[in-house]
């Protein structure tokens, strides 16, 4: 349960960043550790995600494999 609340928290930050394509990012949640996977369109996109969701309680550790690649813009 507590993993779906923060996996939740996590989802929440996450809108209220302004990505592009934010569904884009995956996030799991296994014990605390937040896997944050998929594409950002920039290099300060990816770090404001790590650094946004790190002030959530409950996350002990972040590997972040976001990759920067160019999102095709959805019309």
């Amino acid at each position: 349960m507590e993993n779906a609340v923060t996996k939740r928290q996590v989802a929440q930050m996450l809108g209220t960043l302004n990505l592009a394509e934010p569904n884009y990012v995956h996030i799991e949640i296994n014990e605390g550790n937040l896997f944050l996977k998929g594409y950002v369109q920039s290099w300060m996109d990816r770090d404001n995600i790590e650094d946004s969701v790190r002030s959530i309680p409950g996350i002990e550790s972040i590997v972040n494999d976001l990759e920067v690649k160019v999102i095709p813009q959805s019309d």
